[in-house]
């Protein structure tokens, strides 16, 4: 099977080696096929460093019509050097990619950074314990002009503040991202501050992305203040945001409210943002308030877990809602 498909002329639009039933070293002699498709499913494979070298060569191919792997759960710590020097390749086109749970360390992230100035959009390193110091090492090839990432998911790194303030400065320097993912880190308010921080006539650097995922990252409703001002922000391309499973309470809604009702605000999703949050009836009236304000883009909104979403139902079937 490894040899036909090998030898085919047709691309795949999807190399999944899970749904292969055959050996674990079966699935491994399938791997140079990746060079023949245009995603490859590689997550939970035992990956070797054979493997790797199979990976790299399909990444350096030329015409190689491989857009997206998926690498995830694999012990990878030892082959980054390897991958990256592949995703370096003139001839790599890839552009999603997930090390996701592969035990990279903040080392790893030297070797990532380096790997950044290429057509990679969309890099998943969630569940790698990267630390405050991988995140520092990534951001020196964030700030590269050449960086075209517009997603990065940095779920569960072991990262405190500390990260934010070198993604905030890296941020202000490059600009190409979209989407950021720091759930389930110990950011506190002291990091949302920084991500948040604005100087005059500049845009804060939550501003610069349009989706950001901050839940369980032990935030309260200080953070809600900083996030407000934000939304006030006339040049806030802030679009989807979760605040899920933080300790906001009702004054942080009551503080978030503030930047909802602003006419600036272009926020259209809170995604999970109070799901877990600890609201109470006044909370969620606080909120419908905001929302039926005529100036309020969202169209989403999560509210599970909230023992008061029983009296906001009823709240949210004004006619100015448009949720």
């Amino acid at each position: 099977m490894a040899n036909m498909f090998q030898a085919s002329e047709k691309v795949m639009d999807e190399l999944d080696l899970k749904k292969y039933n055959t050996s674990e070293e079966g699935r491994r002699r399938l791997i140079p096929a990746v060079r023949n498709c245009r995603k490859a499913i590689l997550a939970d494979c035992n990956l070797t460093n054979q493997s790797c070298e199979n990976i790299t060569s399909a990444l350096q191919s030329r015409n190689s019509p491989l857009r997206e792997i998926d690498l995830s759960n694999n012990d990878l710590q030892h082959s980054m050097n390897l991958l990256c020097h592949g995703l370096r390749s003139s001839h790599c086109e890839l552009e999603i990619i997930s090390f996701s749970g592969c035990k990279l360390t903040n080392l790893s992230c030297k070797d990532i950074a380096s790997a950044l100035e290429s057509s990679l959009r969309n890099l998943d390193l969630s569940y790698n314990g990267l630390q405050d110091d991988g995140v520092k090492h990534l951001t020196v090839g964030l700030k590269s002009k050449q960086c075209k990432l517009q997603v990065l998911r940095l779920t569960s790194c072991m990262v405190t503040g500390e990260s934010c303030r070198y993604l905030a400065n890296a941020l202000k320097e490059n600009s190409t991202l979209r989407e950021l993912d720091l759930s389930c880190n110990d950011l506190q308010d002291k990091g949302m501050k920084k991500i948040c921080s604005q100087k005059p006539d500049k845009e804060a650097t939550i501003s610069s992305s349009s989706s950001y995922r901050l839940s369980d990252c032990k935030l309260t409703e200080q953070s809600c203040k900083d996030i407000a001002s934000v939304l006030q922000n006339a040049n806030s391309y802030l679009k989807d945001l979760d605040l899920g499973d933080n300790d906001l309470k009702d004054l942080g809604v009551e503080l978030l409210s503030v930047g909802l009702k602003s006419s600036n605000c272009s926020l259209e999703i809170l995604r999970q943002v109070l799901a877990g949050c600890c609201l109470t009836k006044k909370g969620c009236s606080l909120l419908a308030e905001a929302l039926r304000s005529n100036t309020t883009h969202l169209g989403e909104l999560d509210l599970c877990y909230n023992y008061a979403f029983q009296e906001l139902k009823q709240l949210f079937s004004h006619q100015t809602c448009k949720l």
